[in-house]
């Protein structure tokens, strides 16, 4: 008897992780991508709202979706291109905010945990065209609960407003002639080099020995001296030879 008892409860144990796997999820994200066709650039710090517009209504075999409450009274195909503007203004007429993120460093907005549903996808800012996403996504390979979107982005640099400037209409100075004190310091330099030169032409310079010429007279007198002396003790000695 217990034996059976524990068999049973194996059974609705895995009865019942079988029932979760395969369960229908109750909720999705959205994330929206946000990059500058133009520059190749993210969008940071942009902001992105959502607004349900629409339950999903699912069984074993079909997904669809139908307006809700709030839009219940308006005449929009969900599935048209022009869904999104149709369905902005009477939001915004009936004072819908939804809710809003900004995008991070890589121009991501992300909304996590959100319903089954359709919603209205919008920049309050104006820097893509509204649009429906739908969670889940519907598509061959079966249904994705977790959107991304990319929208058209492409934000051109705005040309300068700033006045170009007018062409001067007054003559234009005439370069002035005459030398500048720098370029008669250059013209007496080069004329005193050249003088220099010229001077030297055909005779030759005398080295430099860096001796004095006072001590000349001076050598010149001793010598004399000398040569007086000389000739006096010769003269005595001739005398006394006699």
């Amino acid at each position: 008897m217990k034996k059976a008892i524990a068999l049973t409860a194996v059974f609705l144990v895995m009865l019942l992780s079988i029932v979760s796997v395969f369960a229908f999820p109750t909720s999705g994200s959205i994330t929206v991508v946000m990059i500058n066709k133009a520059d190749k650039q993210p969008l940071v710090s942009q902001n992105v709202t959502v607004i349900k517009v629409a339950d999903c209504l699912y069984n074993e075999t079909d997904i669809t979706f139908s307006l809700n409450a709030d839009f219940s009274d308006t005449d929009v195909d969900l599935e048209s291109s022009e869904a999104a503007e149709q369905l902005l203004p009477v939001a915004k007429e009936k004072g819908i905010v939804g809710e809003t993120v900004s995008s991070d460093s890589e121009g991501k907005a992300f909304f996590a945990e959100r319903e089954l549903g359709a919603y209205l996808v919008y920049s309050p800012d104006g820097v893509f065209s509204p649009f429906i996403a739908f969670v889940p996504m519907v598509t061959e390979d079966g249904a994705c609960f977790e959107l991304t979107a990319q929208p058209k982005i492409d934000i051109q640099e705005e040309p300068s407003t700033e006045p170009a400037e007018e062409p001067s209409t007054e003559p234009a100075e005439e370069p002035s002639t005459e030398p500048t004190s720098e370029t008669e310091t250059t013209t007496k330099k080069d004329t005193r080099t050249n003088t220099d030169s010229s001077s030297n032409t055909g005779k030759e310079k005398l080295p430099q020995t860096g001796m004095l010429q006072y001590p000349v007279p001076i050598l010149g007198l001793c010598g004399v001296l000398v040569f007086s002396k000389g000739f006096v003790l010769y003269a005595n000695s001739k005398k006394e030879e006699n």
